[in-house]
This record gives C-alpha cells, structure tokens and sequence, in this order.
C-alpha cells in the first residue's frame, strides 16, 4: 500500500484512493480516485501520518464512473456508503459489501450495467 499525501491537509491518497479526513479523525472515501485496476479493496483503516484512522464512509459518487474497475471489495468497519457510490461503473461486476452497512442507497448502482453479483450482508434493513 503506498501512501501519497497531498497539499491539502485533509487528503491522504492510498492506492490512487483519496481520503478525506472527518471532524472526528475518521476517514471517508473522497472523489477523483485515479486509475486504480480491476480490484479494489477499501480499507476499514489506513495509516496517516503514522496515525492509524478508521475509514468509516464511502462519500457521495466517490467511486463513480470508474470504467477500470470490475471488483469492489469493502472491509467490515465501514459504516456508511452513500448516494451514487459506484454509479457509472461500466465493467463493474461484482460487490462484497461489509457486515455493519445497514443501508443501500440512491442510486449505488445506477448504470452498472454489467454488475452481476452484490454480496449484501444480512445487517442491511433498507434497499
């Protein structure tokens, strides 16, 4: 995992992944994630500085309209994936998403046409 922090303070790339850094000191996903492969694991906690923070949300189509991507496994201890999340993904085909997502939001997968399998855990209660 190589880490590449930016001018902004508040962003930590990882992996051609921005995080953003919460009130809190948690992280969550931001947008204008780089090429990043067919597989993408999003980690439920990076190294910051040499801090260990929790990534705990997946922001607002942070991960939308990445045509590269075919595989998207989230970590358990993410908490929240919001609107839009991976809308656009063209040759997505496949989500684990993590035990602790209660919620499916807006539009996760709007026109991931090619999106054959969600692997929803039994924590989510909303779709």
């Amino acid at each position: 995992m190589s880490e590449d922090f930016e001018n902004n303070e508040n962003i930590v790339k990882v992996d051609g992944i921005n995080y953003e850094l919460n009130n809190d000191g948690t992280l969550s996903v931001g947008e204008n994630v780089d090429e990043i492969g067919k597989y993408v694991k999003i980690p439920a906690e990076i190294y910051d500085k040499g801090i260990r923070r929790r990534v705990v949300k997946i922001n607002e189509s942070a991960l939308s309209e990445i045509n590269d991507v075919e595989i998207i496994e989230i970590e358990e201890g993410i908490e929240e994936i919001d609107d839009w999340a991976f809308s656009g993904g063209n040759n997505l085909r496949t989500v684990k998403l993590p035990n602790g997502i209660k919620e499916i939001k807006h539009s996760t997968f709007y026109e991931c046409e090619k999106l054959q399998t969600v692997i929803i855990p039994d924590t989510v209660t909303k779709i």
